[in-house]
């Protein structure tokens, strides 16, 4: 992937470059996807040695999640809290977990209701 080249210069998915690139190697690259609307495009990997490497329309952005309502809006243990917004799975088939400001993650065993709208 690197094309003769020692590191990555550039990477950029979706026409937008990369937040960070955490590790690589000639056969992986890990980054960290910036932010962007919700759009599809081509990975795009630029080595220091100049060397291109594309793959067409390989990574989508999905839309910004967002809470457009959380009742009851206070509670304490046991509260059975129901949470409605959009993209809330953010392309995922299911809730692993739910964090709640200064608390420790909720737990999901009949207690949270995930409402997508």
């Amino acid at each position: 992937m690197l094309g003769g080249g020692t590191k990555p210069s550039a990477v950029s998915l979706a026409g937008v470059p990369v937040g960070d690139v955490t590790t690589f190697s000639d056969t992986e690259i890990k980054v960290v996807a910036a932010s962007s609307a919700k759009k599809t495009g081509d990975i795009i990997i630029v080595s220091d040695s100049g060397s291109v490497v594309t793959l067409t329309n390989g990574f989508s952005y999905l839309a910004t999640a967002a809470v457009s309502k959380l009742v009851p809006s206070a509670g304490q243990r046991g509260t059975k809290v129901e949470i409605q917004g959009v993209g809330l799975l953010q392309g995922g088939s299911k809730v692993t977990s739910v964090k709640f400001a200064r608390s420790r993650r909720a737990s999901l065993a009949g207690a949270a209701t995930i409402a997508s709208r």
